[in-house]
Order: structure tokens, then sequence, then C-alpha cells
């Protein structure tokens, strides 16, 4: 653990976002079309891509707003609004505004009055006024239709009932039906109601882009995390998870009709006489000739020598003694092995007999290999022996089809000089359990299995068990999706319940009739141990797998949209290095939004522009991530990172997704059988392309690029994730970018851009986009460069790296980065300027001018000095008229200023010389002329010239003041508004 003095940020520079920013910045990216719903209601494209009904496609930058931050006043409202559409943002998704609670009607749009059975006036009036000014913003908005509204007695249910609900009333919906009616009434009231400031209803309004029928954790996902099976401090309580047990019961009670036909149908009969032992000469007799069946071998110099011994045989007349010497201490070393054949799904008992001749015993381990082509049974189990006969027993489930490929069963025992008898070697299908001797029908009582146990179970009784959940999960979500699109009418796509860590391929298929999938991922988290806070501080770019992106990719459809949402916790160290890698795989999988969770859920929050310790998941207020949010959104927004170009298509049979509980710690969340590598999804595509097909997609049907050790490159070459040495890349002709532990010998080399980071920050990043999403980073024009690092509030004090002692305030600070940029020059570029941006996006300071090596511009940047994360980026044209000296000649003295208010800009141009004929013009920084300001004779001393400034947008401008000699002086100006 870090020592306390070398966690905190030294000399860092203030970086607070205003929470009031509404100024447009022409230096950060835009992409505002009008008001949302311009384009018609959100579809799905027959690629599975988001389009608008005129056909214009879209891809969604979101953040999530929830609790009473739902519900600003007017200003607040205004100003977010117009600050997130500055950072890029075009949706915004709304959850936990439906709370049912007596003491939290602040928090929700419902009415107390009623029960919290229809929206509460002026609850509804303030958020009304928020979407409203979203939609003039460009920004849509998601809905979400459950949140976190429990149920009440207004809703029929009894207070004995309600007395034992679990918090915000999770899983109820699924299994009381007055708990999905009070949902659909609650749903209907919001989505008939008719927004004022509109004019629309939210069933008809375009600007709603989505509605969410439930904010997580669908029935599977909830028996997977065992909240339904009961326990001391389970979710669902005694009465809850029995009422679970009576819909199971039922359920069976429908499909067999009576408890023998369903013993009869779980039971698995073994053939008359038991099953065979497929196991060629086991008991080592000579007559057997079991030396041709069984193979021996002996490597690294050790000596084998197996021989029949007749010394107290515990079966027949011999058994099989092997003497080791020269052992090395590697039970691998020295083996016996025969083929034999493995059927799928099936459980099988290995049995021997076995002794040693070592006082402490040895070890055997039993591992099967598929042959050529085929995957491995997942058979790996060691046995200690003892100087005694003993039997030993290993009971495997085979969790792959590897049809006629036949298996090698080794026994390897190569650590220890000395010899080990062995003898009765069988292999033998064993018979599952079906029905217990307690279980009945007429009783309600069969027994529901937890998730992953008890896979000694009959096959039959886990394909009806999940069959039940999957028709729990199905029922609820397809009656809802009819009740808003039959009953209510409404316009918008529909989600299911947003998919988290513990989903699985069984969520995919339960919910395959919605029409965008939602998924959510974390990376780190927050613990209270001992009443003291913590966070682990991990880094996403050192794991040994891809982490969020892999979870995401299990619910990835193929013609489905899909978005995807992150959180994390402040203050870990490496957020930055989340916020790139996410959106860069999202890109790679040609998945559909990315939403920012959670950005706002506190009201209280709005003018504060630090991080407190009660908002550790908030993001509005943190530098790093606000400050990264214009550029991803660019690339996000614009496509600027190639997806995949290979897919890889997974099938399902319906009886494959029910068996993958019981299967589940072979297969993985993929419910493959092999599982998928770890690091598919940045490598390739990953979708579900079927979940009824007649054959289930094993890991052997596939096969993912080769990679070089300790890294793993995207199959188009544009993102490289040296996860060995905690560094990650985007090299393509629109983004240029690295992440992570960037200070090392050599710097990063990318097609456009070298990063050579002197300072020893942990993590850094690198991230550089154009304005224009059309143009080549290094082809003339404007763009934008983000270098962040880490944040923290002012006088922050660490403990260890996990805990705070005090949470600091305002300012946020931001760690500084010590760096050189070598920027890649083009054949129409003269110069490379570069120019700090303040907080709020406009320059600040003077501009940094590089220094050019060749062909190329290369510059330092201290961020101790410049104390700016953005920094604009002016590839100057080869033809630009604008002189590289504007200072002006001797006796010529040039300024300018602007008053916004009074839409009027100044130059003033003092001659300490004769009157003389000047031309005064404006510029852009491209060196494209904007106007001319005056021409004529200007006499001696000082000249104002006036200009009006409406129409001009924001930005940094030159003036250029040209005598007939040429050049006779210039300044810049900085145009805010």
């Amino acid at each position: 653990m870090l020592q306390a003095q070398s966690l905190g940020i030294e000399n860092g520079f203030p970086f607070s976002a205003d929470p009031l920013d509404t100024m447009s910045s022409p230096y950060l990216p835009t992409s505002f079309e009008g008001p949302a719903g311009t384009h018609g209601f959100l579809r799905a494209n027959e690629e599975g891509n988001f389009e608008f009904e005129d056909g214009t496609p879209v891809r969604f930058v979101g953040v999530t707003i929830s609790g009473n931050a739902c519900f600003p006043d007017s200003v607040e409202a205004i100003a977010e609004a117009r600050r997130l559409r500055k950072l890029g943002v075009n949706l915004v998704r709304f959850r936990y505004m439906d709370y049912s609670y007596d003491w939290a009607s602040t928090l929700s749009i419902l009415n107390p009055a009623d029960g919290f059975r229809s929206l509460a006036p002026e609850q509804a009036r303030r958020f009304d006024w928020l979407v409203y000014q979203l939609k003039e913003n460009g920004i849509y908005s998601a809905l979400t239709l459950l949140s976190a509204r429990a149920p009440r007695v207004e809703d029929g249910f009894s207070q004995e009932v309600l007395d034992t609900i679990p918090w915000l009333g999770q899983g109820l919906q699924f299994i009381y039906p007055q708990a999905r009616a009070a949902h659909k009434h609650v749903a209907g009231e919001l989505l008939n109601h008719v927004n004022p400031f509109t004019g629309i209803a939210y069933r008809e309004e375009p600007a709603v882009a989505t509605l969410e029928i439930l904010h997580r954790r669908a029935m599977n996902t909830f028996h997977r995390l065992s909240y339904d099976i009961y326990s001391s401090g389970s979710v669902l309580n005694w009465r809850h998870t029995r009422r679970v047990d009576t819909l199971f019961n039922a359920w069976l009670r429908q499909k067999y009709g009576s408890t023998s036909a369903l013993a009869s149908a779980w039971k698995v009969t073994p053939p008359e006489g038991g099953y065979p032992n497929t196991m060629k000469g086991g008991s080592f007799e000579e007559s057997q000739e079991w030396d041709r069946v069984w193979t021996f071998n002996a490597g690294n110099g050790l000596s084998l020598l197996p021989v029949l011994t007749r010394d107290s045989v515990p079966d027949g007349v011999e058994a099989l003694s092997l003497r080791v010497r020269d052992a090395k201490g590697n039970v691998y070393d020295s083996y016996m092995t025969q083929t034999v054949n493995f059927q799928f799904n099936t459980i099988y008992r290995l049995s021997f007999k076995a002794k040693c001749s070592n006082p402490d015993g040895r070890t055997i381990r039993a591992v099967a290999y598929a042959g050529q082509g085929g995957l491995s049974p997942g058979f790996n189990e060691a046995r200690e022996i003892h100087p005694w006969w003993e039997e030993h027993e290993i009971l495997v489930l085979i969790p792959v089809d590897n049809g006629n490929i036949t298996t090698n069963l080794y026994f390897f025992f190569g650590d220890k000089d000395g010899e080990l008898s062995i003898d009765d070697v069988q292999l033998r299908e064993a018979a599952p359990t079906g029905l217990l001797p307690q279980e009945s029908l007429e009783n309600v009582f069969v027994a529901r299995t937890p998730w992953g146990e008890n896979a000694g179970l009959s096959p039959q009784r886990f394909l009806d068990q999940y069959a039940f959940y999957q028709q729990l999960d199905r029922d609820y979500f397809s009656d809802l999706k009819r009740y808003v699109t039959d009953t209510i009418g409404v316009e918008q796509l529909v989600v299911g319940a947003e998919r988290t860590w513990a989903g699985t391929v069984m969520d995919v298929a339960a919910q395959r009739d919605m029409d965008v999938t939602m998924s959510s991922q974390g990376w780190d988290w927050v613990s209270s141990e001992n009443g003291t806070w913590h966070v682990r501080n991990y880094s996403p770019l050192r794991l040994s797998y891809a982490g969020p992106t892999y979870l995401n990719g299990i619910f990835a459809e193929a013609h489905k949209p899909m978005i995807t949402s992150f959180t994390t916790p402040f203050p870990n160290r490496y957020q930055a290095e989340s916020m790139l890698q996410n959106p860069a795989y999202l890109m790679l999988q040609d998945w559909d939004g990315f939403i920012y969770d959670t950005w706002d859920e506190d009201r209280g929050d709005n003018r504060r522009d630090y991080i407190d310790s009660a908002d550790w998941y908030g993001m509005r207020n943190n530098p790093v991530i606000s400050g990264m949010m214009p550029a991803i959104s660019q690339i996000i927004r614009h496509g600027l990172i190639a997806p995949a170009r290979t897919t890889i298509r997974l099938q399902h049979t319906e009886d494959q997704i029910r068996l993958l509980p019981r299967l589940a710690g072979s297969w993985g969340v993929y419910g493959v059988p092999g599982g998928v590598n770890g690091f598919g999804t940045t490598i390739v595509r990953l979708v579900v392309d079927s979940l009824d097909a007649t054959q289930f997609t094993q890991a052997n049907d596939f096969a993912f690029p080769a990679q070089a050790d300790g890294e793993v490159n995207s199959d188009t070459r544009e993102i490289r994730w040296e996860f060995a040495r905690g560094t990650m890349t985007i090299n393509t002709p629109h983004v240029q970018a690295a992440t992570g532990l960037l200070n090392r010998p050599g710097g990063i080399g990318l097609d456009l851009l070298d990063v050579n980071v002197f300072t020893l920050n942990e993590s850094a990043t690198v991230l550089w986009v154009p304005l224009d999403p059309t143009k080549n980073l290094n082809q003339p024009g404007r763009s934008l460069l983000t270098i962040v690092t880490r944040s923290e509030p002012t006088e922050w004090s660490w403990i260890d790296s996990s805990t705070a002692s005090l949470w600091g305030r305002g300012p946020m600070l931001v760690e500084p980065v010590r760096l050189e940029l070598e920027f890649k020059g083009g054949g129409d570029v003269k110069d490379v300027i570069l120019t700090p941006l303040d907080q709020q996006g406009m320059p600040k300071g003077e501009p940094l001018q590089t220094t050019k090596v060749g062909a190329d511009y290369r510059i330092t940047i201290n961020q101790g000095e410049t104390e700016a994360v953005w920094y604009s980026v002016e590839y100057v044209p080869s033809g630009s008229d604008v002189k590289d000296n504007l200072s002006g000649n001797e006796g010529v003295l040039v300024r300018g200023l602007t008053n916004v208010e009074a839409e009027r800009g100044t130059v003033i141009v003092d001659l300490s010389k004769a009157p003389e004929w000047l031309q005064v013009k404006l510029y852009d920084e491209l060196g494209r002329e904007v106007a001319l300001l005056r021409e004529g004779l200007f006499s001696g001393g000082e000249t104002r010239v006036n200009f009006s400034i409406e129409g001009v947008s924001s930005g940094t401008y030159f003036v250029r003041v040209k005598g007939r000699e040429g050049t006779v002086g210039g300044t810049m100006i900085h145009i805010r508004k």
C-alpha cells in the first residue's frame, strides 16, 4: 500500500467546472442540429443501429440524472441543459425519480396525497421544464418507468405484506399481480401526461428516445445473486421466497399434472445391470493385456518402470506398480494414459484404488485432454495417496460436446521417487438425482436449486427450473411492452431492464422481444468498513481481461441497438483511463450509446464546484470526466474510431441457455462451452446471433487473431492495449490518444502525434480530436487537445491509497503533467499554434508557439504553468494571409477590445508619425478574412475603429493593419458571448 505522503496531488492547479457555465465555445466540438425530435422518432435500422424516422443516423452520449436533481428550479434547468449541450451530451436518462416512501416526496414526481399513484403537480412542472430545456438544446430524454417505486397499500397490498418488502420493492413486480398493475398504472400517468411547455404528451414526444421498463435486475439476475433464495439477510424474506416457490410448483403442476409424472420426467434410469465401465485394462490383470491400452511416459530425466504386483492386491490377482526414480518435484513429469469418450452434459464417476511407498504420501492428478479439434472437458482433479490401499472417487460433469472426438485421460504422478500402486480403475456414467424423497407437488414442496449448485441433479430439473425463470421474465417484460405500445400507444423504442455484471445470456433470451439493449458496468467500488470509507483504486488498464467491455459484450445482439453506461467512484485515480477505454471499445463493437452514470442526483450540488463525501459517484463536478467529455462525444457521435472488421456470431439453443446455471463454472457468463477469450471484445466484434438455433456455438468454432505477449490489438489496428505495461493508445486519422503509465523511454509514437511525458505521473491521458470530424488531424483547421490525469478537492488528505481522512473543499485540483508533444506536419500547413483554454473553453493567456523540426512541430507543455486541461490546436494553412509576425512596425501600436453587451468591438490604432493610408482587416484563427473594418487615411495619434460583432461567433481573431508597404501592425482579439 502506498504511503500517505506520496498519494496526494502536489502543486495541483484549479480546474473546477462552473455548474452554471452556459457560454458556447468555438474551441470545443459542437454537434447541435436543432431541437431534439427534429428528425422524428428514434428507430432501429436493419443493421441494428439507431436512426431517426427521416433516416438520420445517431449515436448517443448521455448522462444519468436521478433523485431530486430531476426537479431543478428554472435557472438551474436552463444552465444544466446548456452546459450538457456544450459538453457534447445528446441524451439524458432519468431514473430514481419515482420514490413512494412518505419521507421521499422531494425525490419523486409522484403525488403522496394518493399513495404516489399520480403525478405531483409542482414536481411534474419542474421535470417538464427540464425536459423542455433539454429538448431545445438538442438533448433527448430516456425515461425509466420503474426504478424506485415500492408497492403500497393503495396498490392492493396488505400492510402485513408491506412490512416485509425489500428496499424499493425489488423483485415483487415479477411475482405479485398487484405490483405489476401498479407499475402499469403509474407508467400510464407519466406517459399520458402533457408537458405544458411543449404541448405534447410524453407518449407522443419524439424528443423522448427510449422507455426503460425496469431499472436493473430482472428475475434471472435476481436469482443468480440468490436474492430469491431464503437465508438470513436475503433480499426477499421467507414470505416472498415461498411465494416464488408457490409459483414454481404451480408451473410444474401445469406442465406435468402430478408428482408421479414429474418424478418420471426427472428420473434418469441406468441400464439393467448399471452403467458399464468404459476403462479398459483397469484391473491390470495379465490376461487383460493392460499394456496394450495404457500408455506410459516419463520426461525431464525421470525414469519410470511399470510392473505388475500380487502383494496385497485389492481387486483380482494383480495390481500395477509404478516405480519412479530421479523425480524433480513436478507431478506432470510422468504419466499413464488411455483414450475414452465423454458425452455432453453427463456426470461421470472415475474411481480407483491406490497406495504408495512414501511415508508422507504423494499426489496423483487425473486430467482429461481432448483430441485434436476438441475442447477440454474441464476434468482436472488431484488426490492424495497414502501408504495404504484406499478407494478414491472423482465426479465430473462434462460441459462440452466433442462429438466423436476422443479424449485422453491422464494420471500424472511424477513429483516424487517411490512406488505408486494402482488398481481397479473404473469410469462409469453416474445417474443424476431426480425428485427428492420429500418433494411433492401436492404439498407445494418441490424446491428450487440455487444458481450454480447441485449439478448432480437431473438435467431435466434444470431445464424446467430455468424455463420457469425465463417465463417469469419474458411474460413480465412482454406484457409491459404490449401495454405501453398497444394500450397507451407510445412511439418510442422500449428497453427491458438494464443488465449489470450479474447478468448472463439468460437475460438476453428473456428480453429478446425488447427493441433496445441497455447494459451498465462499473470500475472500482466503495465500501464502508467499520465506519471508514474505502475506495480500491485499481487501474482498468492493468487487468488480465477486458473488464467492463467484456461484461457488456454478453448482451450485444445482432440487429439490435445497444447502449452502455459506466460508473466509477471518485477518487479512483485512474478515471481518465476508464473514460477513454470504454468509449474506444464501444466504437469497436459498433454499439450505439454511452452514458455517464451518475451525472447528478442531488440539487444541493448544483452550485458547488467540488465533490464531497456524499457524492462520490457524481460526475458533474469532476474535472477529469467533464474535461474529457467534449472529445469523447466527438468520437462517439461522429464515429471517429472504426468498428471491428470481424464479427463472431454466437449461436445458442433454448435448452443450452437453460442449462447455463448448471454449467456456468465452465461456460462463463457468455454461456459458450469452452468460454470466451477475456480480451475478445478488444479484438473483434461479438454478438448473440441466435437464441433458438439448432446447434450451439462452442469455443472451438471460432478463433481470435494471434496477439503479442502482454498486449492486445483490435483487428482494425487502431486500438492497442498493452496490459502488461498499463497503457492504451488510439491511432486513427481523427483520433490520437494515449492513456495510462506514459512515462517511459522513447515515449509513445503515433502516426500524427508523439508523446513524451517527463513527470512521474502514475497515469496520464492525452486525447486529440478535430473539431471538424470530416478532416484528418494533420489538415489545416482547428482541433481540441485534452491533457488530464486525476483530480481531488483542495486540502484533500489521504491515509493510504484507499482511505481519505479529509475530503477537502473547492476548488477541484488537477495533477499537472509536463510533457513534450510532436505534431506531424502536413504538406499544406505552415505552422501549428496551441492556445490554452480555461474552464469555459475560452483562450487564456498567450498562444504557445511550436518549434518546427523538419516537417513536424514540437512543443513542451507544463500544465503547472498553463493551468489548462484543454488546448486549441491550430494547423495554419500555407496560404494564410495573416503574417507570421503581427507585432507591428516601429511607431505603430495596435490594441483591441470588445463590449459584448453593446455587440461592438474596437480597434485602437496609435500612430506616432505623420498621417498615412492604412487598411484594417479582421481574420479568424485560420487566416480567413472575416471583415474589412476600415480603409483610408489615418491621422497621427490615436484612432478608434469601431465595428459590430453581431453575428460574429465567440473565438480568437486577428486584426491586421496594412500600409502601402505591407503589414505595419496587428493584435489579437478574444470575442466571448
